[in-house]
């Protein structure tokens, strides 16, 4: 459930700032080209867009959740790659984080290697109708990368299960669709300094995910190896220990014995 809120909390802060300026002009553009479709709604294609990219994040969020649960299938070296998923998870969100803040460009790293021409053909109808062709658009700039995104995919691999990839990738895009909902034209009213301070807690946030996904690797190794020790102590004590009179009468000294004997004698 951790994980959902905070996919949730990034994708809504993030949205605000990131997705607007990454994705507002989209939303608009696809708003404008419904009116023009046959049955001229632009809500409906607005509805199809949100439905189109919620789709694809789920499909990302099941595809790196499987990433992640790899290792449960591999025996001793389990332990090892699900550390690795945690450590690289961790370090995609700090960076992640560090891109919303302005520290790096949001097209530096490996995002930069994707074509951006892969995006143009969603802006062309794929039909008359403005429902289908939301969903068509939504379908493929769901795979537009971005900084937000990179992050709510590690933390759908972090998960280390299919099911709770999916669930997290869900949660990040409904928390994207109030702000592109509402419009750039609602949210541009905001102040630049208003946005740029909800941009800079969602950067914030990121960070803070990515070094507590660094952190439960250590935290978990530490439990494990504690619990361990205390449980390896107690067993040797529960050893030394008699639990019954028997028992007792076992570890005994030879010596106590003859005494007891010549007392009752």
């Amino acid at each position: 459930m951790e994980a959902l809120i905070v996919a949730f909390t990034t994708g809504a802060l993030g949205s605000v700032g990131h997705c607007i300026g990454m994705c507002g002009g989209f939303s608009l553009a696809i708003a404008a080209a419904g009116r023009e479709c046959e049955d001229g709604a632009s809500w409906k294609a607005q509805l199809g867009y949100h439905l189109g990219r919620t789709a694809t994040y789920t499909f990302l969020g099941l595809f790196f959740g499987t990433l992640g649960s790899v290792g449960r299938f591999t025996g001793t070296i389990g332990p090892w790659i699900h550390t690795t998923v945690a450590v690289l998870a961790g370090l995609v969100m700090i960076y992640a984080g560090l891109a919303v803040l302005g520290v790096f460009s949001e097209r530096a790293g490996p995002t930069a290697m994707l074509p951006e021409r892969l995006f143009a053909g969603a802006m062309r109808p794929a039909g008359k109708r403005a429902l289908p062709y939301g969903l068509h658009a939504g379908l493929v700039l769901g795979l537009l990368p971005c900084g937000l995104l990179l992050a709510a995919e590690a933390q759908a691999a972090a998960t280390q299960s299919p099911v709770m990839g999916a669930l997290v990738m869900f949660a990040f895009a409904q928390g994207t669709v109030p702000a592109l909902a509402l419009g750039t034209s609602v949210l541009e009213r905001l102040s630049l300094s208003v946005r740029q301070r909800v941009h800079g807690l969602a950067g914030v946030v990121l960070i803070l995910w990515g070094v507590w996904s660094l952190a439960r690797p250590v935290f978990m190794h530490f439990h494990q190896h504690g619990g361990g020790h205390d449980h390896h102590q107690h067993h040797e004590m529960s050893l030394l220990t008699p639990s019954s009179a028997e028992d007792a009468a076992c570890i005994t000294p030879p010596e106590a014995l003859a005494q007891s004997s010549a007392l009752a004698d």
